[in-house]
């Protein structure tokens, strides 16, 4: 695998744990109280180095990659039952509001959507990236950038909706649930407007070689 790959895959699911584990903890501040004494423990044994390097930055590692899981399925694969809904005739589409803005809401921090919007199908868009790819411009540095902020907050963005419905679900006091819906939100800002800048980036790369 290419090196930056191997890099930005790091980057991406190491964040990811990272941040969602300091998100987790602020909703249940008792986690801290637990893993502050775990950590002193190891402290006095003095294996904290190893076990932090050996178990903490995988685990961060691989919870990322979970995290990702549940991102593929609320952005990808369900926006799919709604996809029909967002394309249907305009005389029926004030009958699928809530279809077509569930669709937005999952989808639209999306390339595919994006893509979608810009008029292009998924091979036409797979072709201008095989042929930028051949051309040898998989260096370009904005393109790179916002592909992985796509994917960073993409995956923040579904952690905080899961973690908001849990504490909802507990009845936790309510700025501490309107903390989490506005961070969903900017995540999903963040997310939505890489989105957009990659896709950019992808079909002006590929228009100024034509």
């Amino acid at each position: 695998m290419d090196v930056r790959y191997t890099f930005r895959d790091l980057i991406v699911y190491l964040l990811t744990g990272l941040v969602c584990g300091i998100l987790t903890i602020i909703a249940y501040p008792n986690l801290f109280n637990i893993l502050y004494q775990l950590l002193m423990v190891l402290k006095e044994k003095d294996i904290m180095t190893v076990v932090l390097l050996v178990g903490g930055m995988p685990t961060l590692y691989i919870l990322g990659h979970l995290v990702q899981i549940v991102d593929l399925i609320l952005s990808f694969h369900l926006p799919k039952v709604f996809k029909q809904y967002a394309h249907a005739p305009y005389h029926h589409k004030k009958r699928y509001v809530m279809q077509r803005w569930l669709y937005f809401f999952l989808a639209s921090s999306t390339v595919e959507y994006r893509v979608e919007k810009r008029g292009l199908s998924s091979s036409e868009f797979s072709k201008m990236k095989y042929k930028i790819i051949y051309n040898g411009k998989t260096n370009e540095a904005e393109a790179e950038y916002n592909y992985l902020i796509k994917d960073l907050f993409n995956c923040l963005r579904a952690f905080t909706f899961l973690l908001a419905i849990k504490i909802s679900i507990d009845q936790r006091p309510w700025p501490v649930i309107l903390f989490y819906i506005i961070l969903y939100l900017l995540f999903w800002i963040k997310a939505y407007n890489a989105a957009k800048n990659y896709t950019y980036s992808i079909t002006g790369l590929y228009n100024a070689m034509s």
